[in-house]
């Protein structure tokens, strides 16, 4: 008989073994509705060429209790991974998901990359998390953002790096200065984010070391743009493009009568120049 005349619940009855004697032609007729029929039996008696004839269409009508089974070493071809749906993706055990190639990674969409969940994106490997496209990047979701460990976000280039939006620093840790406690929440409150959170906060006295654990991965330094642009280091990218009015200020302090000694009165009037001039 045909499997077009079957019902999901008829291939459901049939025989593991029934099931295994398919040819790749007649698994390549199955429905959606069919292949949900499948008993996680007769997916585990299916050769890699079997499971690479269902279609893409069928894959569609995998369920949670199925994916697993099709194999540690993943063996739906592209097609087949595209055509499932992010929840689907949230499916997969932790050895399917590391068995994703680069070229599974790229292929997979924002909403599939999303769909992971942080247990299974913890289970990408640091070159996996380096196959991310700036799409796939744009598309993580806090709780997978806080799933990537430091070795993951030091395989992020710049560029990557440069796609994240600012609600997904929730998913981050905030470096910042000792001396300059407030400036993360004085950013938080110019991009609008009032209420977000990092997932942590470490200080730092030293604005070269900071830098240097960001270009790490541990975190995103909350800092003065001209400290950046000192560092000329290309594994650094300023993020989102917010411009943030510092709550800090430099003062200029000497007794009021030094100002009238001419050297006081030079350095004076060079530094306010110096320091006021949109060019330094």
């Amino acid at each position: 008989m045909p499997l077009t005349y079957l019902s999901a619940a008829q291939i459901s009855a049939l025989a593991d073994t029934a099931i295994a004697r398919l040819s790749t032609t007649m698994l390549g007729t199955l429905t959606q509705s069919q292949a949900s029929g499948l008993n996680t039996g007769a997916i585990d008696s299916l050769s890699s060429d079997q499971i690479g004839a269902i279609s893409a269409t069928a894959v569609r009508g995998l369920t949670a209790t199925q994916i697993p089974h099709f194999g540690s070493t993943l063996v739906l071809d592209t097609e087949q991974l595209m055509a499932l749906s992010g929840a689907q993706l949230g499916y997969f055990s932790a050895t399917q998901v590391g068995a994703l190639d680069e070229t599974h990674m790229s292929v997979l969409s924002a909403a599939q990359v999303g769909g992971l969940g942080a247990t299974n994106f913890q289970a990408l490997a640091a070159t996996q998390v380096a196959a991310l496209s700036r799409t796939q990047i744009a598309g993580l979701t806090v709780a997978e953002m806080r799933a990537l460990t430091s070795d993951d976000m030091g395989e992020f280039s710049a560029t990557q790096i440069g796609q994240l939006a600012s609600t997904q620093i929730a998913g981050l840790t905030a470096l910042v200065h000792r001396d300059m406690p407030d400036t993360f929440s004085a950013w938080r409150n110019a991009a609008g984010l009032g209420d977000l959170e990092p997932l942590a906060i470490d200080h730092f006295d030293s604005g070269a070391l900071m830098l240097e654990a960001a270009a790490q991965g541990l975190g995103v330094a909350f800092m003065h743009e001209s400290h950046f642009a000192d560092a000329h280091d290309d594994r650094l990218v300023r993020l989102f493009g917010i411009e943030v009015e510092s709550p800090y200020s430099y003062w200029f302090a000497c007794r009021p009568r030094a100002l009238a000694q001419r050297p006081v009165r030079l350095f004076h009037d060079w530094l306010i120049a110096t320091i006021g001039d949109p060019g330094v």
